[in-house]
């Protein structure tokens, strides 16, 4: 059992955090520890399962409703898929 989740953070306004977590509030604790973004996290939305799921499971489901939703770059050559 777990959680998919939405979070948004002031300090990327045009993005959207989706993922899956056990426990969505003790992960959104842990990313508020750091210190490398300004703002905090907010859980926008969050809705319990009891499939157990992973983000790239999450992520494959997403990708397959709408593949323009994932944040694509290509850094050095690198394609970097992520997860806003």
């Amino acid at each position: 059992m777990g959680s998919i989740y939405t979070m948004t953070n002031p300090s990327f306004n045009n993005y959207v955090k989706i993922g899956y977590a056990k426990n969505a509030k003790q992960y959104l604790n842990r990313l508020n520890r750091s210190i490398e973004v300004p703002f905090d996290y907010r859980i926008y939305a969050e809705y319990e399962t009891d499939a157990n799921l992973s983000d790239i499971k999450v992520h494959q489901l997403i990708d397959k409703i709408n593949p323009d939703l994932s944040y694509i770059e290509t850094d050095n050559g690198k394609r970097r898929v992520r997860e806003f």
